[in-house]
């Protein structure tokens, strides 16, 4: 059974918000703590798996619950739900919380947010490492793209086409920019996967105050980084495993989604290089051992892989679904239900191609990733694939942007 905690300075909140939940009683065991301070006292005193809390309390308000659950339990999901909805103030949560909602907040909205916060802990299985995982709250950027991003936001003459241009081909900017978009303190009507979507949405204004006044990203020069892995080389790869899957793509709005995911596939290598060397030390080397793909090699050493570590972490963000489950399961597919060539097709088949036909990274294996066995046969396109061969050859070829 999951436990949730929820924290309001308000009674009548927390008993609405008991009432409107009474029908999960039996899945979940609820906590309903009364101001800040009874709900420090609450996670001091035993485990949750998330937490729901206001932001505007007294004594201890919302970023200093937050902060202090960060410490205490960095496993558990945490959830804003809150009416105060000023801007500076929102922006001040980002570093400690992964979701946000505003009140008054539908309650099946909220079944559902609590619902796949508890899904997301399906996909880690080994609790340390969900531990370590959960207390990443941002993802290291490439030097080279931050200060590019911050040469563009100070020039009078660049617009919102060439901000989305840097942040675009960087993993970790793109990932924390989703997650701040897709936050509904912002009042987005749908979940955006577009960066391009997603700055035109903002605005510059929000852009500039997240990169020049909150620093919301970081390089990751003060990072210990793993010896294996070329952080130059995996954003190559990403990069155009994104122009690929965006091509390939039924339809240009699959696109937009595709290169999304396909540009984040592979943010599971950048939390071990930076959260977990010692893993991707032992995980590299056991490939080229055995001569298997790395993934295969991690499954066989750990119990998990970079695709099901960077899920967990983008699930946790409150990532659209359809980019975790492509992160997730992109060395997988067979594995989820198709219909049609969709976005996890999409970027199954651009990264094999790209893996094919791109440069080899620096430390790879000998054994490169394959198609999904029957996979592509199942989904009925095999006669697209000469086509999507030519497109991979043909991007491989292209000079990829800032690299």
């Amino acid at each position: 059974m999951k436990r949730i905690l929820f924290v309001d300075d308000e009674q009548p909140v927390l008993d609405g918000l008991r009432v409107s939940l009474r029908r999960h009683r039996k899945q979940w065991d609820m906590v309903f703590a009364v101001g800040g301070e009874a709900g420090v006292r609450e996670l001091e005193s035993q485990p949750f798996d998330v937490l729901v809390t206001d932001m505007r309390m007294p004594i201890i308000n919302g970023v200093a619950l937050l902060t202090r659950a960060r410490e205490l339990q960095p496993e558990m999901v945490r959830i804003v739900l809150s009416g105060y909805a000023e801007e500076e103030s929102i922006l001040r949560t980002l570093p400690v919380a992964h979701q946000f909602l505003n009140k008054p907040c539908e309650p099946s909205v909220l079944e559902n947010v609590i619902e796949r916060a508890c899904d997301i802990q399906l996909l880690l299985g080994n609790p340390e490492i969900r531990t370590r995982v959960g207390k990443i709250d941002d993802l290291p950027v490439l030097p080279r793209n931050y200060f590019a991003l911050n040469k563009a936001l100070i020039d009078d003459h660049a617009n919102a086409s060439d901000i989305a241009a840097i942040i675009e081909q960087d993993i970790g900017m793109s990932a924390k920019l989703l997650q701040i978009v897709n936050s509904a303190f912002f009042g987005v009507a749908r979940k955006l996967t577009s960066i391009q979507d997603a700055i035109a949405y903002l605005g510059l204004h929000v852009i500039q105050t997240l990169v020049l006044s909150l620093e919301v990203f970081h390089t990751f020069e003060n990072k210990s980084m793993s010896p294996v892995v070329d952080l130059e080389s995996l954003h190559r790869h990403s990069l155009l495993t994104a122009a690929v899957a965006k091509r390939l793509s039924p339809s240009p709005e699959v696109g937009k989604d595709a290169f999304a995911a396909a540009m984040l596939h592979d943010v599971g290598k950048l939390i071990f290089a930076t959260w977990l060397p010692e893993l991707i030390s032992d995980s590299m080397e056991a490939a080229r051992a055995m001569r298997s793909p790395l993934h295969l090699a991690e499954q066989q050493l750990h119990g998990f892989s970079h695709a099901e570590v960077g899920a967990y972490l983008l699930g946790r963000w409150g990532l659209p679904y359809p980019i975790i489950e492509a992160v997730a399961y992109h060395h997988r597919p067979h594995l989820v239900k198709h219909n049609s060539f969709d976005i996890l097709s999409a970027v199954h088949v651009a990264d094999v191609l790209a893996h094919q036909y791109g440069p080899a990274a620096e430390g790879e294996t000998a054994v490169r990733p394959s198609f999904s066995p029957g996979y592509i046969e199942e989904l009925g396109v095999l006669d697209q694939l000469p086509r999507w061969e030519q497109i991979a050859e043909e991007e491989a070829g292209a000079p990829l942007m800032g690299v």
